[in-house]
């Protein structure tokens, strides 16, 4: 967590002040789940209050948690006001890595740097906390993200590995946190989603909850079996898991999920499983992401199997989430669509400046588009596509190319090759092209795209 803070003037009128810097030891007790609970802040209330009474400083009323919120909230928060009519600046760093196992202690610590602090007596170099792990840049690389052929054993053994999302007949049992086989058919050539991080990866386990991460991206990934409980009651419990060791890891701030599950067109009005899932996601949810959705793809299998899978892109610090004025907000769609309405965003704008493409289909406002009609749908969600880009303004151009990797879901396999010639042939400069067999979240809907653009 990384808060930036702008100290308020202080009400009384020395002229000494002095910003005080507040270590505190925190015990992370992750010793059975690797999951950083907080356990104890030693006085740090009562040092808190006793400086700012000693120096005249209105108290801020702030708590750790109060911090998170505002962090999850605002990403960065500023309040006016300076120090010392110097323009101080109190930078607050909590330092917690839930993720990196063991018993491991974190530090909370509020140091000041002056650029100008002429009243004040102590120097700025004895302000700093000694020992202090250095901070992370504000900004974080690109993550990199394409397709291989590579055996998934060959690829887990590189050590920038962060995740390898197979498909169809690759391979199985493999024991891997970092691995995920989903039950969708490759159309054409097999190959892995393989996604390399920067730095030392870390992985493990939490609960149902596999994880990795390198400390600015992380991949997470859950399976639950449905059972006799239902989609709905298996997204509950999926997005339980997935939401609390997200938010208590270095990479609270998810940029992208994907959800895969058997069967997402059966059964008949609001009792539709996509439907039933859309309830148990948004009921696990809460108020996690109210109105601020992460982008997301929901797909059907055909494979028989009631297991959903779900995993996410998470990173050390926020994206920005981003509309099409061509469609509707999905969280917004009207009350015929479902009881619950899909909480995602049509797209996220990594910190990196990378735009994560949402599953887009042939849909303008609310409303599906070019019933039967699998050519006019594919110019639909193109057009979608490209609206999409246009509105981020991540790029000089509106249309995937150089750098840009999609991933289209199919619902007649025998759609494939026109949809493959019409994509090769107009999008040339494409870095990869993924084209799967599966179910689209409407029935009348038959081909969906998803993807990465830089």
């Amino acid at each position: 967590m990384l808060l930036d803070v702008i100290g308020q003037r202080a009400q009384a009128a020395e002229n000494a002040l002095v910003v005080g810097v507040i270590g505190a030891q925190l015990e992370s007790v992750a010793l059975g789940n690797r999951k950083c609970k907080l356990e104890r802040i030693d006085g740090i209330e009562a040092q808190i209050a006793a400086e700012q009474r000693r120096v005249g400083i209105d108290r801020l009323g702030f708590d750790p948690v109060d911090i998170q919120a505002l962090h999850d909230e605002l990403g960065e928060l500023m309040l006016g006001g300076s120090l010392c009519g110097g323009g101080w600046r109190i930078h607050l760093q909590a330092t917690c890595d839930p993720l990196w196992g063991g018993k491991k202690a974190a530090q909370c610590i509020i140091r000041a740097a002056a650029h100008t602090a002429r009243h004040c007596a102590d120097s700025v170099s004895q302000l700093f906390v000694p020992s202090v792990i250095p901070e992370r840049s504000a900004s974080l690389p690109p993550l990199r993200v394409g397709y291989a052929r590579d055996s998934v054993a060959d690829l887990l053994a590189q050590a920038d590995v962060l995740a390898v999302i197979g498909f169809d007949s690759t391979a199985s049992g493999i024991d891997d946190p970092r691995y995920l086989r989903v039950g969708l058919d490759v159309i054409g050539d097999s190959v892995v989603e393989v996604w390399r991080g920067d730095g030392t990866i870390l992985h493990g386990r939490d609960g149902l909850v596999r994880w990795s991460t390198d400390g600015d991206y992380g991949y997470f990934a859950v399976e639950v079996e449905e059972a006799e409980r239902g989609i709905e009651a298996a997204a509950e419990q999926a997005y339980g898991a997935l939401t609390g060791v997200v938010r208590a890891s270095a990479t609270p701030h998810v940029l992208r999920l994907w959800n895969y599950f058997d069967a997402i067109n059966l059964g008949d009005g609001d009792d539709e499983r996509y439907r039933r899932f859309c309830v148990g996601r948004a009921r696990a949810m809460g108020d996690t992401w109210q109105d601020r959705y992460p982008a997301a793809t929901a797909i059907g299998r055909r494979d028989g199997v009631r297991v959903l899978q779900v995993y996410a892109l998470a990173a050390r610090r926020p994206g920005v989430a981003v509309e099409n004025p061509r469609q509707v907000n999905a969280w917004r769609y009207p009350r015929e669509y479902g009881p619950t309405p899909p909480t995602f965003a049509r797209g996220m704008t990594t910190p990196a400046g990378q735009l994560l493409i949402s599953g887009t289909a042939a849909v303008v406002g609310a409303k599906s588009r070019h019933v039967d009609d699998v050519a006019a749908q594919l110019e639909e969600t193109l057009t979608n596509i490209s609206s999409l880009i246009g509105t981020a303004s991540v790029s000089v151009t509106t249309a995937p190319g150089a750098g840009s990797l999609l991933k289209v879901y199919v619902r007649d396999p025998a759609d494939a090759a026109m949809i493959a010639t019409r994509l090769r042939g107009t999008l040339r400069e494409l870095d990869g092209l993924l084209i799967l067999n599966g179910d689209i979240c409407r029935r009348e809907l038959l081909v969906e795209i998803d993807g990465l653009h830089i």
